[in-house]
């Protein structure tokens, strides 16, 4: 079997059991009114300050109202990936299929992405709600997508991983909302904290809040692009590590 498509397989298998999961309909719901609210925010904030396209699509994509159920969601999207496969018995049965530690890692990571994009679609349709109330630039509105996919991408990676470091989904939930939250929160409190220059632009170039500001405004840092790539790939490795490290445990 060739790796394509033994990763297309695990994939899909990981995506097709994510909608029969109660509770992967329950994220979608609360996705759906937090990110309708956010929608409402945005519209209010139109209405009462006039606020320009670019200030509308920072606030889109970097109010409370956007980070609240990105955090949160996260892990409640990665928790079972792993966790339930080793509670089950069912990740040594699937390891003797023809496929490598890797190839699980990296067909468990892309259903949830898939399935995280999924979520956040009506993003896409209340940008052009949006626009229909004033011009919205729609170069910065890509890279606020752009912006969207690559940070929930990251710490989505962070989340799979933790779920390979344990046999219980609510551990794994656990685990996964502190790496998700120490990614976020750690480069910016460094950054505020650092006294030499230096350092302190190295950890603002990490810092997830500024690239969520930038981006939507149409600033696209290749800096900024690497950093949650090289994430991701470091933590698929890393979940593909554990899941050989888990095998007969």
């Amino acid at each position: 079997m060739s790796g394509l498509r033994a990763i297309g397989l695990v994939a899909r298998r990981e995506l097709q059991s994510y909608f029969l999961q109660p509770l992967a309909w329950v994220i979608l719901t609360a996705l759906l009114l937090l990110n309708g609210l956010n929608f409402w925010a945005v519209i209010w904030n139109f209405n009462a300050y006039g606020a320009s396209s670019t200030e509308l699509l920072r606030f889109f994509f970097g109010g409370i109202l956007f980070w609240l159920p990105l955090l949160v969601s996260l892990p409640a999207i990665a928790m079972r990936l792993v966790a339930e496969e080793r509670q089950s018995g069912t990740l040594e049965t699937l390891l003797t299929a023809p496929v490598t530690e890797g190839q699980v890692a990296i067909g468990k990571y892309l259903a949830a992405l898939v399935f995280f994009l999924v979520l956040w679609s009506p993003y896409v349709v209340y940008v052009f709600l949006v626009d229909r109330l004033g011009d919205i630039d729609w170069h910065a509105a890509a890279c606020g997508f752009l912006g969207l996919v690559l940070v929930g991408g990251y710490l989505l990676s962070a989340a799979v991983a933790a779920s390979a470091l344990t046999r219980n989904q609510i551990v794994a939930a656990i685990l996964g909302f502190v790496a998700v939250m120490g990614l976020f929160l750690a480069p910016f409190l460094l950054s505020f904290m650092a006294h030499d220059e230096t350092w302190k632009k190295a950890w603002e170039y990490l810092d997830l809040l500024r690239t969520m500001d930038e981006m939507p405004r149409g600033i696209v840092d290749t800096r900024r692009l690497v950093y949650p790539l090289s994430g991701i790939v470091f933590f698929v490795f890393l979940t593909a590590r554990l899941i050989e490290a888990a095998k007969g445990k």
